[in-house]
């Protein structure tokens, strides 16, 4: 995070959803610096053991009559916690305020900006074994060190003479961003009890994604049967006994032989290859947003009631090109290309792949996007004797346009008889438009009641609303969806809460229900490339306890305990299938099933102390574990899960010296903690096969240490 970032502030759902849009759970508001009377500011440099130099630095102060300024930035460069052989993540932003505030002492004008350019890796799922006793593939990826799909072997992906011209896709991009805004905030005392106030901001920029996915894991043959199946003519010669005659060479390497036949396929290495999935998306976005409000204090200020309008305009582009590449499973994986022999005489018949790509032109997408918001809102309060009562609604009404080309899957790139650059999927040069409409009313009611000065009791009921975004609404026009349904969250939640000099304890019970949930799976193909999107429609019901604690027992420590139990069950009777590497298909109704990567139990205990003042300056040290219990692994909660309970250990120290500097030294999952975050979601896994000894699973971060030192001024 930022160091402009000078506070944090959070609203949980209820009156989050009153104040803005598209928030039925939780409202989170980064609030930057702003300058005083006098000129401050500070300069950090952060590094670490997995190569990053990261240089913040801010500055304010007064910049005129009852005006003043804030500036500030960073930038930062990095290898990745699992170094994929090339810079993972490197970028930055420049931003800042300048205020005015008027000399009645009746309100004030803001005026902010940023300019902001950020890269950053996508670390996936990655190939394991061992089932619920997981470990690393032999020959493969370290689990805990190696990247999972990123590696310099893959990073560029060009194709000349595709029927959108020269492609070049660039793995180093990964997570990137580039967007600016300017925004203006107003606040103005209309009368004693009545405040005007009005937040705008105005963004523009370009937002894509590139990364790839593993997909499953299979045997050399397996794969080269696939890859020459698909022109069974042209490759003829290769087939003997139902096996096609290959070899493997290594693009990466100036076609290296890998493998001189089938034989040598199957013992090099662990003999599996990868057929994965690139994906490449990207758009220029635009988006206009004012929110306009009343706030009126009565009643000796027991009352306050809050009005407002939000507007909105968001424009976008989505682009889409998704590609399968083929690699083998090692520490640095390498793209693989296949030839297809002459099964008789061991000469080439010709290429299955080209340049590590098993196919090209899996997914396309041309679309623009429009969306339009108008949401008045209002919310009261008020105290009455030891009750403080809220009630609010809001009111949101969209209008979104989508327009997309058409696709077919006819396509051949630069006139090739590759089997990888044939039946490519890219538009047609016919579009087609399509409008949506949602109006749709949050609601919430709370209230609070303190029992004595130390104990309180509180209780919400809250109906929150999310409309389907831009991108989930041109997922139903791909898929064939007639409508685009709302998602709408009814949530009752209680608690009590007490607080004294040393201690303070919330426990809350809460009962949630979703409906409308939309559902997106891609489905992979009998020869291992992705086929086409399938959209359901889910409800889920949850019930759990929250916990938060903290306790001060001597002056300097302070002990906290937070932790939820939760019993979240989806509710819907949607039929979820899958096809085994067998043959076999399996089918199950999920109600009733428990959301995959969802634990029931989650936890964290945290302590620190700060050491009496020395001459040196202060010194204080923190610690926290984090526990993470046990979650399915995929849809059909099988018999067969490695996401098992694991724990993370976090430790620090700071030492704030005298002449402004501080040191800051954190460590992170001290234990080198082995762990499993999530399965393989975006594969299309509602099964994890059993008959096959390879899945895919996200790992938890190695351990890592971070350095910083920064001066006040």
């Amino acid at each position: 995070m930022s160091t402009f970032i000078e506070s944090v502030e959070a609203m949980r759902s209820g009156t989050s959803n009153i104040f803005a849009s598209q928030a039925p759970l939780a409202l989170i508001n980064l609030i930057s610096r702003e300058g005083g009377d006098t000129f401050r500011g500070e300069s950090t440099l952060t590094v670490s053991d997995y190569g990053t130099l990261r240089t913040d630095l801010w500055a304010s102060g007064p910049a005129g009559k009852n005006t003043t300024y804030a500036i500030g930035g960073w930038y930062r460069v990095d290898d990745g916690v699992r170094y994929p052989g090339f810079t993972s993540n490197k970028g930055g932003e420049l931003l800042g305020n300048i205020k005015h505030t008027f000399e009645n002492g009746r309100g004030y004008l803001k005026a902010s900006f940023k300019v902001h350019k950020d890269h950053n890796v996508f670390d996936l799922p990655m190939p394991m074994t061992g089932g619920a006793n997981f470990h690393s593939v032999p020959f493969g990826p370290d689990i805990q060190k190696d990247p999972t799909s990123a590696t310099a072997d893959q990073r560029i992906v060009s194709v000349l003479g595709s029927p959108v011209g020269h492609v070049q896709y660039d793995l180093a991009d990964g997570i990137y961003s580039q967007m600016n805004y300017v925004g203006t905030e107003f606040q103005y005392q209309l009368f004693d009890n009545v405040k005007l106030e009005n937040r705008n901001r105005y963004s523009d920029g370009y937002r894509s994604i590139d990364y790839i996915f593993n997909g499953v894991a299979a045997k050399w043959q397996t794969i080269a049967n696939a890859a020459a199946s698909r022109d069974a003519a042209q490759f003829a010669a290769g087939l003997s006994g139902g096996n096609y005659a290959f070899s493997l060479t290594y693009p990466g390497q100036n076609n290296a032989v890998a493998a001189a036949d089938a034989a040598s396929a199957a013992v090099l290495g662990n003999g599996f290859g990868n057929r994965k999935s690139w994906q490449h998306s990207g758009g220029l976005v635009t988006d206009f947003q004012d929110d306009l409000r009343l706030i009126g204090s009565f009643n000796d200020g027991k009352t306050t009631v809050t009005g407002g309008l939000y507007y909105s305009l968001l424009q976008e582009e989505q682009h889409y090109n998704f590609l399968t590449l083929l690699t083998d499973i090692t520490p640095q994986v390498h793209r693989i290309d296949i030839t297809i022999l002459d099964a008789l005489t061991g000469a080439p018949i010709g290429p299955a792949t080209f340049n590590g790509i098993y196919h090209f032109g899996d997914q396309y997408r041309n679309s623009t996007g429009e969306e339009r918001e108008f949401s008045p809102y209002a919310l009261v309060e008020h105290k009455v004797g030891r009750f403080t009562l809220d009630a609010g609604l809001r009111h949101n009404t969209i209008r979104q346009t989508v327009t997309r080309e058409f696709t077919a899957n006819t396509f051949v790139t630069n006139n090739s008889i590759n089997p990888a650059l044939r039946s490519g999927q890219f538009g047609t040069g016919n579009f087609e438009t399509r409008n949506n409409s949602a109006a749709d009313t949050a609601y919430t009611a709370g209230g609070n009641y303190a029992i004595s000065k130390k104990l309180a009791a509180y209780a919400r009921y809250s109906h929150g609303v999310r409309t389907l975004g831009i991108t989930e609404f041109a997922e139903d026009i791909v898929a064939g969806r007639p409508t685009s349904p709302t998602r709408t969250i009814n949530g009752y939640e209680a608690g009590l809460k007490y607080g004294s000099g040393k201690i303070g304890v919330v426990l809350t019970a809460f009962h949630a229900s979703i409906s409308g949930i939309q559902d997106t799976q891609v489905t992979i193909k009998s020869d291992g490339t992705l086929g086409p999107t399938v959209i359901a429609l889910q409800s889920e019901e949850t019930k759990g306890i929250e916990l938060e604690t903290i306790w001060t027992p001597i002056p300097g420590m302070s002990l906290g305990l937070n932790g939820t139990w939760q019993d979240p069950k989806w509710t819907d009777h949607n039929l979820k299938t899958q096809t085994l590497s067998t043959g076999q298909v399996v089918a199950f109704d999920e109600y009733g099933l428990t959301p995959e990567r969802t634990p029931k139990v989650i936890g964290k205990f945290m302590a620190s102390y700060q050491f009496p003042s020395m001459s040196l300056g202060r010194f204080g040290i923190n610690g926290s574990y984090q526990y993470t219990g046990t979650r399915p692994v995929d849809r059909a909660n099988g018999p067969i899960n490695p996401l098992t309970a694991y724990g993370e250990t976090q430790i620090g120290a700071v030492l704030v010296m005298a002449k402004g500097f501080s040191l800051r030294v954190s460590i992170n999952n001290l234990f080198n903690q082995k762990g499993l975050s999530e399965g393989d979601p975006r594969g299309g896994t509602n099964v994890l096969d059993p008959t096959l000894s390879i899945f895919n699973a996200r790992p938890i971060q190695p351990r890592t240490i971070t350095g910083t030192l920064s001066y006040s001024f």
